[in-house]
Parts: structure tokens; C-alpha cells; sequence
């Protein structure tokens, strides 16, 4: 998978809570180069906020598209 923001490798990556507990973790995907975060929860929020109208600046990260 590409990065929205840089276009860069993005790796598939367990995340979990500050204590490491394993209580709460998600998979998600993370940008070897800028470290942008995403999963299936940040992705659908951003395509709500998309709908409801975004600044222009935001699409590029949200959808992806290149100016």
C-alpha cells in the first residue's frame, strides 16, 4: 500500500495500548518514511468528514490524489 501523504511504502502493523496490556490493539497500516497511521476507524472517520465538506489541502491526504 502506498502513503496518501508522501507515497511511500505503508507496512501492515499491530498497534496496542500504552501497557502494552494487549487489552486494546488494532491493525493498521504505518508509512516507513513520514509515519503516518492509519486503520479501518481513521479511514471511514475521514470519508465522513470528507462528505460534510473538507478544506482542499485535506483531500489530498484523505483520497490520495496528487495535484
Amino acid at each position: 500500500m502506498k502513503c496518501p501523504k508522501c507515497e511511500n511504502l505503508m507496512v501492515t502493523e499491530r498497534f496496542t495500548d500504552d501497557q502494552q496490556t494487549g487489552k486494546f490493539s488494532f491493525i493498521g497500516w504505518r508509512c516507513l518514511s513520514c509515519g503516518l497511521i492509519l486503520d479501518p476507524t481513521i479511514l471511514m472517520n475521514r470519508r465522513q468528514k470528507k462528505s460534510e465538506g473538507v478544506a482542499k489541502s485535506d483531500k489530498k491526504v484523505l483520497t490520495g490524489i496528487k495535484n
